[in-house]
């Protein structure tokens, strides 16, 4: 028996005796679809001016994407006076009785923060390239490993600057101070250092942006993922 796997992470993470490990598949985008496009489209959604920066958290919501320490990051932020504003977009897709009160304990935990109004919390997106579009800076809050981290790369596509939890798959996206910037995964206060740099510095994130784009049509598109798929069954094939 044969496998593969979606990043050496998760190559790690499983026994060497389940057979022959073929090697890594990583996850691929449509270049024709995640495009860097900016839009205001959410800024028209939420009533924001144009020029207010906004700050996003894509994810389904389960307690281990972090939406909690996002918004203790966006906490940090706001006491320091940014005038920034936070959006977690995603729903709840796990139907366990831990997941099924966290959306109720995110708004408690907003509220709590005392910010209502500056972090909106939204639900699932059909289209997350319109999103990533429209964000000065998407942030990955993840407390536990990645398999890979599909929505780090969307970040790197739609050339938005990313802020993500250095762990699991995330580091075979992720150069950090290249195409992104990493913290501890769980520090909400050294991801609000992180955001807060990108936010005060558009010449570090045009770079990041640039350098992400190219990481992105190198290595992780549909056609590099089909051309590798192709040579790991060439190589088992004979």
């Amino acid at each position: 028996v044969s496998w593969i796997a979606n990043s050496r992470a998760t190559a790690n993470a499983f026994d060497s005796a389940i057979g022959h490990f073929a090697g890594v598949v990583y996850n691929g985008l449509d270049p024709e679809i995640y495009v860097t496009q900016p839009n205001r489209l959410l800024h028209a959604q939420l009533g924001l001016p144009p020029q207010t920066p906004l700050v996003g958290l894509l994810a389904v919501l389960t307690r281990w994407k972090g939406q909690i320490e996002f918004i203790k990051m966006a906490k940090h932020l706001v006491e320091q006076g940014t005038d920034a504003h936070f959006a977690i977009i995603g729903s709840r897709i796990y139907d366990t009785r831990g997941d099924r009160s966290y959306e109720q304990e995110i708004t408690t935990c907003i509220a709590d923060a005392g910010l209502q109004g500056r972090v909106h919390l939204l639900g699932h997106t059909d289209h997350p390239e319109a999103i990533l579009n429209g964000l000065e800076v998407l942030v990955h809050a993840s407390v536990q490993p990645e398999p890979f981290g599909r929505v780090v790369l969307e970040g790197l596509a739609c050339g938005t600057p990313v802020v993500a939890a250095a762990a699991g798959g995330v580091l075979e996206i992720i150069d950090h101070e290249k195409n992104g910037l990493t913290y501890p995964a769980g520090n909400s206060l050294e991801m609000a250092q992180a955001v807060g740099r990108l936010l005060a510095n558009p010449g570090l994130r045009h770079q990041l942006i640039e350098s992400g784009r190219k990481k992105f049509v190198n290595h992780f598109t549909l056609a590099s993922v089909c051309n590798t798929i192709s040579e790991i069954y060439d190589q088992r094939l004979g």
